[in-house]
């Protein structure tokens, strides 16, 4: 990555709301699980395995800031995370290129309900009515 690049990348997390915080993250755990399915491929099993290990960080941050208060919604959101978490976890120890190939599936769809959150206006002195506030921001992933 360039200086430039990673620059642009600082400022973009800086000034990005929580709910596009947690897109970035779905976006990169998304990343991660293409990188791990390429090596998988290619029968590198140390690249897989480092893809594998980088996208369950994000899956394990992105369960870390659920706000558990926030009832039902959050509960299941929680299980999502922890099924999508062991079914890496078995992915990388067989290399299953099909338990991968769901990971993605299942994070897509998240993907585009946080980005329609991400859309939605904030209101009433800075207090989202968004799906946004299910979780707090994350901290930063890399």
């Amino acid at each position: 990555m360039t200086r430039g690049h990673e620059i642009y990348r600082a400022t973009q997390t800086q000034t990005a709301t929580g709910a596009e915080l947690v897109v970035m993250l779905y976006e990169g755990a998304i990343r991660f699980l293409q990188q791990a399915l390429h090596a998988i491929e290619a029968e590198d099993t140390q690249g897989a395995h480092n893809a594998l290990i980088r996208a369950q960080r994000i899956v394990e941050e992105l369960q870390i800031r659920i706000d558990r208060e926030r009832g039902p919604v959050a509960d299941g959101l929680n299980a999502l995370y922890a099924f999508m978490l062991r079914e890496l976890e078995a992915a990388n120890a067989k290399k299953d290129r099909q338990r991968v190939l769901a990971a993605i599936g299942l994070l897509n769809e998240l993907l585009t309900a946080w980005r329609q959150a991400a859309r939605q206006p904030v209101v009433e002195r800075g207090v989202s009515h968004s799906a946004a506030a299910f979780a707090t921001p994350p901290a930063n992933v890399e």
